[in-house]
């Protein structure tokens, strides 16, 4: 039972919805077949309780059939209907929990059955909901084409030449909806480093950026947030595109949807990243801005209102990198509770560690770290970084050789880090026992050392190992 496509079905379905399809399958409109209806009236409970995988197809079958001899292959039928049952009901329960979908969808049953005189009343109130929805997305202006469609479809079946067809109507909707789908797939596609190279493909790109740049298509939020994403990847440079897009966002918030701030959010925070990583430090505070910003509206939370510990190292990074640490604080212990409970003690002791580290109680960075249980990689290396830095703050000479060896050994034994993070972690650890080697008063080699270190490429905590060097010279 567990291998079958009712089942799959079923495990997306919630109690509440349950009890609907059993009331679907029960209804003579939808379904004539009582199989139907007992194998439903029989699988529920299981599925309610969570236990349906543990039935096999004979006990069904019995509950079914009765004393009937088995035959897979009108069992398999049977499957097969009910599958048909739960895909109407789907397709059913979704147009009702969409009250404008099915007002849409009447009015052109009105037009094909000519029934004029009950649509334009029906219309008029279709479109006064739409017009009353708040987040104008492309599904706005989806429906907005429809409505206008259909009454163009009205006006036509009364033959009257002289009658306004509203076709311009129809060409706006149409273009906003098309529009901003388009620019929502050109963003992604620039993000993901999959867009085509061909003449004609980055034409379109120039032309609908033209295109949405004229008048009727200033005021639409959702169109000019995706075309300053799409701007913000061609023109890099010009740092105009990233502030718009962070001024669309925060004073345009009611237009969208939580997901779509969600997904507005994420370009912008990886703008920042990507400006930080090209060495313009400006971005860090614009990044803790963001985050700020997306921590008090929710948006980082999932859909079980929980904060993905990645994140929550990210925001502590980039707080403590602006020196924000009573905020830093306050956040580590704010948000504890809403990580993942399974990863909910690592994640906070790792970082609390580090928030020790930047506040200088180094003490309390060696008592911490030894908490910490590495199940994930990047913990452990993270954690090594962390240790050794300690290690050269307080001057401990033999530690820092002591993690040397062990620190090379888990990055030759780990096959899945790439060679640019191994170069990352390794010259980290090269500088730094450099760094502890160098003698203070020999200016030529603390200016050579500078040098060397600011021309590579590849180091981890290139800023730290930059800060400690000018503390030397």
């Amino acid at each position: 039972m567990t291998n079958t496509k009712l089942f799959d079905y079923f495990q997306s379905i919630n109690s509440y919805e349950l009890n609907r399809f059993q009331k679907f399958v029960q209804s003579p409109c939808f379904n004539e077949d009582e199989n139907i209806v007992r194998l439903v009236g029989e699988l529920l409970p299981l599925l309610k309780q969570k236990i349906a995988q543990q039935t096999d197809e004979k006990s069904i079958w019995k509950k079914v059939f009765g004393n009937k001899r088995f035959a897979q292959q009108t069992f398999n039928r049977l499957l097969s209907d009910t599958v048909k049952q739960v895909e109407q009901f789907l397709v059913t329960d979704a147009l009702n929990r969409n009250p404008i979908s099915n007002k849409i969808a009447l009015l052109e049953v009105l037009n094909q059955r000519r029934l004029d005189k009950h649509f334009p009343e029906l219309h008029r109130f279709t479109t006064q909901k739409v017009k009353d929805i708040t987040v104008k997305n492309a599904d706005y202006y989806y429906q907005e084409f429809q409505l206008h469609q259909l009454q163009n479809n009205f006006i036509e079946n009364q033959n009257q030449r002289t009658t306004d067809k509203n076709l311009q109507q129809i060409f706006t909707s149409l273009d906003v909806f098309y529009f901003i789908h388009k620019l929502k797939f050109y963003a992604a596609a620039l993000h993901y480093g999959s867009f085509l190279s061909e003449q004609n493909e980055a034409a379109l790109i120039h032309e609908t950026i033209a295109e949405t740049e004229k008048p009727q298509y200033k005021t639409i939020a959702h169109l000019q947030a995706y075309r300053t994403v799409v701007l913000t990847f061609l023109e890099h440079e010009n740092d105009n595109h990233f502030k718009q897009l962070v001024s669309l966002i925060q004073y345009n918030s009611p237009q969208f949807s939580h997901l779509e701030l969600q997904s507005l959010l994420s370009f912008a925070i990886n703008h920042c990243i990507r400006k930080i990583n090209m060495g313009n430090a400006d971005f860090l505070r614009e990044l803790f801005h963001l985050y700020q910003y997306a921590l008090n509206k929710k948006l980082l939370l999932d859909e079980r209102n929980q904060l993905s510990q990645w994140e929550y190292k990210n925001i502590v990074t980039t707080a403590l990198r602006v020196k924000e640490f009573k905020w830093t604080e306050k956040f580590l212990t704010t948000f504890k509770t809403q990580l993942p409970t399974t990863e909910r003690e690592n994640a906070f002791t790792f970082n609390m560690a580090r928030y020790y580290f930047a506040v200088k109680k180094y003490d309390s960075v060696l008592t911490l770290l030894q908490r910490v249980e590495y199940s994930d990689i990047f913990y452990q290396l993270d954690a090594k970084c962390t240790l050794l830095k300690t290690y050269y703050e307080i001057g401990e000479a033999l530690p820092i050789h002591s993690l040397k060896d062990s620190f090379r050994i888990l990055l030759r034994r780990k096959k899945h880090i790439t060679e640019q993070q191994k170069a990352n972690y390794l010259n980290l650890l090269k500088f730094t026992i450099r760094l502890h080697k160098t003698n203070v008063r020999n200016h030529k080699d603390l200016q050579q050392l500078k040098n060397e270190i600011t021309t590579t490429q590849n180091i981890a905590d290139k800023n730290w190992l930059l800060e400690k060097l000018n503390e030397l010279m």
